[in-house]
């Protein structure tokens, strides 16, 4: 989890601002020139590794290979559009000689850029020319067809058309869990997080629903498994309904059914993000002639939660070697050191010819003072004349990071959280009743109502306000102790002003 002060962090984060200056290492040069026809670049943290992608484009196309027949795949919506305009941008860039070169006029032409797409967006683009693709269902339409999958398992047992070789009490007990599972929206849901996870990790479904990561919720009704997840496949293809991973399974399907592609070449960002259904996917491309080049880390796999896991190229192309691209650009050696040591004694070792400080690791008494250690460490940067955007704050989870941020905000120092839209309208009010508040505790005199009100005055609100008794409210937020503690109190009452927490989640 990761929020910036004041605006987008420039160091630590990306890493991507200076490398493409950057004269190219040996490692580099080999994996661009490379004739191998299928590797996968193992890449360190910081080491070029969408910049050598980038160079590697290039040089296939100065080489003859026309835009048309180069794909580039990512596993993630943003990536590939971060990735498409640095193409984009290199490919304009002048040469020594202050002219663009043929390929780089060629390739400014929109048309002339290679086809840049997600793992899923080109999946569904094969299943669309084959035989006409469906919808993506949204969440509560997949919540529906679910339902109408275990409504089709009652009435099939009913009917004696499913499960009509076990015995009479056998049966009824599966009835019973289908019955028992309909009425239940939070296992429902459960159950559909573990059909997209035995889909993207290949594995059936009732051994994920007795796995540790469902069995609490979901072990008991492992049993009617089966049959609720070929009803619900039928559900979806009764409805005109594709989701991530029938995209998946039906590009494979494609392409062992001879449809035709236009790519020679498959370049893949992010390749340790990848399911298993993915791999298949790059292996079907290999099969049918494509040469593959894949870009990744394995220590930075994040996506396990999803079903994904990282596999290396061999174990799914015969004949795919590994090239190294070890030297790091934006860590430290002391900050590599301490990267390594986590990771533990099987990750790679990263090369850096950089110098900087020794990480240091501050122990706290407890996530209040840890918090208020994290604040005070701001303020100080910020009062030595450091540039916010230069400051980043990582934590482990949502909750921690939203107390931290909390903090900040109460003292007037904004960030811009990742990952979270946030409206500043709503923050900014809640800190004028935090500052109510702080004006109450120091003076000792009671909130206007009048003053309240005027912080809501082009608020929309929930219904007619009582502000005397807001006021008082606020009075009582005094008594925390802590600036986090008054903002969670003053954006509680905020939030019952305009309606509840359904109105603005990101306050």
């Amino acid at each position: 989890m990761i929020f910036d002060l004041h605006g987008t962090c420039n160091h630590g984060i990306s890493g991507t601002k200076t490398i493409t200056q950057m004269k190219p290492t040996t490692h580099q040069r080999q994996i661009v020139q490379t004739t191998q026809p299928c590797v996968e670049v193992r890449a360190s943290p910081g080491s070029g590794k969408t910049t050598t992608l980038i160079q590697r484009v290039k040089h296939l196309m100065r080489n003859g290979t026309p835009a048309s027949q180069i794909l580039v795949l990512s596993f993630a919506k943003n990536s590939v559009g971060e990735f498409r305009n640095r193409l984009q941008r290199s490919l304009e860039q002048k040469g020594n000689s202050g002219k663009k070169s043929l390929l780089q006029k060629k390739s400014a032409v929109g048309n002339e850029l290679p086809t840049t797409q997600t793992t899923h967006a080109f999946a569904l683009s094969l299943v669309t020319r084959a035989a006409g693709g469906g919808g993506v269902p949204t969440s509560t339409e997949s919540l529906v067809l679910l339902k109408e999958a275990l409504r089709r398992c009652r009435k099939d047992a009913s009917n004696r058309k499913l499960w009509q070789k076990l015995d009479d009490t056998t049966r009824r007990e599966r009835l019973r869990l289908v019955r028992e599972l309909l009425k239940d929206l939070r296992r429902l849901k459960q159950l559909l997080k573990a059909l997209s996870f035995a889909q993207a990790s290949k594995q059936k479904l009732r051994d994920v629903m007795t796995a540790p990561k469902f069995s609490a919720g979901l072990a008991t009704y492992a049993p009617i498994a089966l049959a609720v997840q070929k009803r619900f496949a039928r559900a979806k293809k009764a409805a005109g309904k594709l989701d991530f991973g029938d995209m998946l399974e039906k590009a494979v399907d494609v392409l062992d059914g001879g449809a035709e592609i236009p790519f020679t070449h498959v370049l893949v960002d992010e390749f340790q993000d990848g399911s298993t259904a993915q791999n298949l996917l790059l292996a079907t491309l290999v099969k049918r002639g494509c040469q593959l080049m894949v870009f990744g880390d394995p220590e930075q796999a994040i996506y396990g939660f999803n079903g994904n896991s990282y596999t290396p190229l061999d174990q799914i192309v015969d004949g795919a070697v590994v090239m190294p691209l070890p030297e790091s650009h934006r860590l430290h050696r002391q900050t590599a050191a301490l990267a390594m040591a986590v990771a533990g004694k099987s990750t790679r070792k990263i090369v850096t010819m950089r110098d900087g400080d020794k990480p240091m690791l501050v122990t706290s008494g407890g996530p209040i003072e840890q918090i208020r250690a994290v604040v005070r460490d701001i303020q100080q940067l910020l009062e030595q004349g450091v540039d916010a955007s230069s400051i980043a704050v990582l934590a482990r989870t949502n909750a921690t990071l939203k107390a931290v941020e909390q903090s900040l905000l109460a003292m007037d120092i904004n960030t811009a959280r990742k990952g979270a839209a946030r409206d500043l309208l709503h923050v900014q009010r809640v800190l004028r009743l935090v500052r109510l508040v702080d004006l109450h505790a120091r003076a000792q005199t009671p909130i206007d109502p009048d003053a309240v009100a005027h912080v809501f005055r082009k608020a929309k609100l929930a219904d007619e306000q009582d502000w005397k008794g807001r006021a008082r409210s606020l009075q009582k937020a005094a008594s925390s102790s802590s600036l986090e503690g008054r903002y969670k109190e003053c954006r509680d009452i905020y939030l019952k002003v305009i309606g509840g927490v359904r109105a603005n989640k990101a306050v």
